[in-house]
């Protein structure tokens, strides 16, 4: 099949959810769904001579995209990935099917399988950045908030940029490659709330990307399968099945191999909005799973990497024989990567002045009280034994005197603490306060009161 790679960026966070489902714990996927794609054209439906072959034979495959990093496409962690129980760095990773569970000193470091994140060829390891937004739904009759209905979206940041590829089969003329392309490239939405201030991001074509080959399509004793994006599989009355077999992986010679073998799975029902109704429910092997294939043939390769499975023309099927990464028979390292900030271009003749002006301003003087606060807790710090016979009503006293006579504030201070009967409770820490009152301004001052009265 031809293949051409697009870049997707995100100009606004997007919202990606898992179901169709608008209450409760909705799950937010980590890569965004072929279908997505595909919708973008099909909107285009009837503008295609033969909406059939490039919509539903499979021909024309819109694939899952997946976060691109540095300019090198990204993987789902391998669900063979496990790591001791306290290795949080992800230090110590062994492939499980290269762990001797029957070695005490294996077994002691209590195995656990990594499940999320992203890794490269060179074993980067990249977790996705989140905004938590909670928002409330309008009441339109009391122009208000409407009572119980809070609910929040879990949206990956903007900025960030994704891969996906489109696939033609050979027997399709360019000329239809051409019309996918015009329908694709460009300003798009995406997900959730696409009317609102999400669901923003640019589609471009990577001309020039070259594919990094991590596969090895020689055939060994077990053949590790990677599954590189979402898998449905079908039993043999067609109905959806999580279980994988010979026969639904269109295979003749080899046999599972289950021991080796780490699959997770999940169900979705997907949501067709131009017929408003839920589609069919979907049992999903989920990507990063790993079959491990015994005595399996070119034959058996050769169907794998054509696509199995149903739903081809979303992206399903995809998979990945031996993959580097899953050879690796010895302990290695994932190299984390931090998430970096994203630098945007903003057009200057769009921003409010004014408003720029009052954030700067709040943010000046919260700069401002954390530092004061920070000046006023080492003092205390430095001379709180000092002040151990001042009572929480002296230092009210101080409090008072601040607030109602500002002007003459530092003359009022020092009198009430040189005579009067509360002289002799001020004598250790009377200089230290005289000095202070001098040196200070006046929101140090009343600050310090309120914080002494609350050190005993």
């Amino acid at each position: 099949m031809r293949q051409r790679d697009f870049k997707v960026t995100f100009l606004s966070d997007i919202v990606l959810h898992a179901s169709s489902n608008s209450e409760g714990n909705i799950e937010t996927l980590d890569y965004i769904t072929g279908s997505s794609f595909l919708g973008m054209v099909a909107k285009n439906y009837d503008k295609f001579e033969d909406p059939f072959n490039i919509f539903h034979s499979g021909k024309v495959r819109f694939g899952e995209a997946r976060p691109l990093f540095e300019n090198k496409t990204t993987y789902k962690v391998p669900f063979s990935f496990f790591s001791p129980k306290l290795d949080f760095e992800k230090q110590e990773i062994k492939n499980n099917h290269f762990i001797d569970y029957e070695d005490p000193k294996e077994l002691d470091k209590q195995y656990k399988q990594i499940r999320s994140g992203y890794i490269t060829s060179n074993l980067d390891y990249i977790n996705l950045d989140y905004n938590y937004s909670q928002k409330s739904a309008y009441d339109k009759e009391q122009r208000r908030s409407k009572e119980s209905s809070m609910f929040g979206y879990n949206a990956i940041k903007s900025g960030t940029i994704w891969k996906f590829t489109i696939k033609f089969d050979k027997s399709l003329d360019e000329k239809i490659e051409k019309q996918v392309l015009e329908n694709i490239l460009g300003e798009k939405y995406l997900g959730k709330s696409k009317t609102a201030q999400y669901g923003k991001i640019l589609i471009e074509e990577l001309k020039d990307f070259k594919e990094e080959n991590l596969e090895n399509l020689n055939p060994k004793e077990i053949t590790y399968v990677y599954i590189n994006s979402s898998l449905v599989l079908f039993n043999a009355n067609g109905m959806p099945s999580f279980e994988p077999t010979i026969e639904n992986l269109g295979l003749t010679n080899a046999s599972i191999c289950w021991e080796q073998t780490q699959i997770r799975t999940k169900k979705i029902t997907p949501y067709n909005f131009k017929r408003q109704t839920n589609d069919y429910s979907r049992l999903i092997i989920e990507k990063g799973s790993v079959i491990a294939l015994k005595n399996a043939s070119n034959e058996d390769i050769e169907v794998l990497k054509s696509g199995i499975g149903g739903y081809l023309s979303e992206g399903y099927g995809e998979v990945l024989i031996n993959p580097s990464f899953l050879l690796k028979k010895d302990t290695f390292a994932l190299n984390k990567v931090k998430n970096r900030k994203i630098e945007q271009n903003i057009d200057e003749t769009k921003i409010d002045k004014a408003l720029l002006a009052f954030l700067s301003a709040k943010e000046d003087s919260k700069n401002a009280n954390i530092d004061l606060s920070q000046r006023v807790q080492n003092f205390i710090v430095k001379n709180e034994d000092k002040f151990k016979n001042v009572s929480n009503s002296q230092w009210g006293q101080i409090r008072v005197l601040v607030q109602f006579d500002k002007d003459n504030y530092k003359d009022k201070i020092k009198e009430f603490i040189t005579k009067g009967v509360s002289k002799t409770k001020w004598e250790q820490g009377q200089k230290v306060l005289s000095d202070i009152v001098d040196d200070e301004d006046i929101e140090f001052v009343k600050l310090l009161s309120m914080m002494m009265s609350k050190v005993k």
